[in-house]
């Protein structure tokens, strides 16, 4: 072991480029006992590539490139279909890589090391483009979702608004905490910063909207519970003339003894229960994410007295236009 660490130590310092004197250094690094994640962070490569430079020197005690001759290697076609066929698979680990999914540079790193190909992150993206493939972010798939009863809630509403007489006001809740979101900006900074206390104190926006007439309803409170959606459902009332038929999810306190009083009282408003993991069928999803793309994210609060008065003023200056854009609900519709 003694002797392999001086000829590496040697073959580092008669190296004549930067790279291959990296490459003895780091496999030396490995040899008198550090990590591959720490040789990594030191040097700063990448892991894989480390682990492909110790196996190399077991196998032949020496970094050097290899003579090349002609042109440079291109990706071939039958290249090209292999990439494509990495990337819907999606599992890097079949190839020896210790990431959850493929990008740029990590099919990079796949090339350099199973190929020999060499090339930016930007030829890996106009491969992927050319073969239409989007980077975009991932959606829920909720696995514990009935098909069957999600099908059977459009049917019902379906025919419920072929001859709807009232408004159809779609209710969630949310929780917002004092700890800001982060959102993307566009700043000159390397590494833009929010300033945090790190707080968990939180506020819940119980909220509805009605696509038809883009009207919102809003409270924000400390709690959220039977009591709070009443005070909701009060708030509705004064608010709307005639029927209101109100789709929801089953949270507890939309079938508490309080709520259903509170509705034998109130025939005015009848409650549309949405099936189990279907947030998909409630486009007041998508104003919370309209309300935190817009205003929550990276937005800072002294307190949740603060943070309540900014909710329900930014809410009040969300134009009805925009309310039914944003939460059109003729997905719903046939």
């Amino acid at each position: 072991m003694e002797n392999e660490k001086e000829l590496l130590l040697a073959h580092y310092k008669q190296a004549k480029d930067g790279k291959t004197k990296i490459r003895y250094l780091a496999v030396l690094k490995v040899k008198i006992g550090m990590t591959l994640v720490d040789v990594a962070s030191f040097l700063l490569v990448d892991q894989q590539s480390i682990h492909n430079w110790v196996a190399e020197w077991d196998k032949s005690q020496t970094l050097q490139d290899r003579d090349r001759s002609g042109r440079p290697k291109t990706i071939t076609k039958e290249l090209e279909e292999e990439i494509t066929r990495l990337v819907d698979k999606n599992n890097p680990s079949d190839e020896g890589l210790h990431v959850a999914t493929w990008d740029c540079r990590e099919l990079r790193i796949w090339l350099k090391t199973k190929h020999t190909i060499q090339v930016t992150d930007e030829c890996i993206r106009k491969i992927l483009i050319k073969n239409k493939f989007h980077y975009r972010k991932l959606n829920y798939k909720f696995t514990k979702a009935d098909d069957t009863k999600k099908a059977e809630f459009l049917k019902n509403f379906q025919d419920l608004h072929a001859h709807l007489e009232g408004t159809v006001i779609f209710q969630d809740e949310m929780a917002s905490k004092l700890h800001p979101n982060k959102g993307r900006i566009w700043t000159r900074e390397k590494k833009p910063f929010i300033e945090t206390e790190c707080s968990h104190k939180k506020q819940y926006v119980i909220g509805g909207i009605s696509p038809q007439t883009g009207e919102s309803y809003t409270l924000v409170e400390e709690k959220f519970n039977a009591k709070t959606f009443i005070e909701w459902m009060k708030l509705v009332l004064n608010s709307v003339l005639g029927n209101v038929f109100i789709v929801m999810d089953n949270h507890p306190s939309h079938h508490s003894k309080a709520a259903r009083a509170f509705l034998d009282n109130n025939p005015r408003i009848v409650l549309l229960f949405l099936p189990a993991y279907s947030p998909d069928l409630n486009p007041q999803e998508n104003f919370w994410n309209y309300l935190r793309k817009k205003f929550l994210n990276h937005k800072i609060f002294k307190n949740v007295e603060e943070m309540k008065k900014g909710i329900i003023e930014f809410i009040q200056t969300i134009s009805k236009e925009t309310v039914k854009s944003v939460c059109s609900y003729q997905y719903l519709l046939p």
